[in-house]
């Protein structure tokens, strides 16, 4: 059940005339998709949610970073004594033949910074 419905972008901009209109205490980016939580972030760092004193409820902005950051979240990982699988960042298409050369086949390929699996694949050759 919904008091008010909007049809506009997901903007900061769109963000903001919301918040002008309508006091809101708080916002639960997990259940908007990799969409909701990029402009969770973004509001954050224009401090949108500190000017209309909203509060991010469900996860905390350092939170969605550290897992934005496959980096950070597999060091994450690795101090709480979760195992992971051995992964490495590729910039180029050379720099990935040379990981999947050492690593072997099949491999899991993904984009960086996206929590939803978009842009994912498994390869089982190069």
């Amino acid at each position: 059940m919904a008091d008010h419905v909007y049809l506009k972008p997901l903007t900061s901009k769109s963000l903001v005339e919301i918040l002008k209109k309508h006091k809101i205490d708080a916002v639960l980016p997990t259940m908007g998709g990799q969409t909701a939580l990029n402009l969770c972030i973004e509001a954050d760092d224009k401090g949108i949610w500190k000017d209309f004193g909203v509060e991010i409820i469900g996860v905390d902005i350092a939170a969605i970073n550290i897992t934005e950051d496959r980096d950070q979240f597999k060091k994450l990982l690795k101090t709480i004594d979760i195992p992971v699988a051995p992964a490495e960042t590729a910039n180029s298409f050379l720099r990935g033949k040379e990981i999947a050369q050492k690593f072997g086949f099949p491999l899991v390929i993904r984009p960086s910074f996206t929590l939803g699996g978009t842009g994912a694949a498994i390869c089982s050759q190069c």
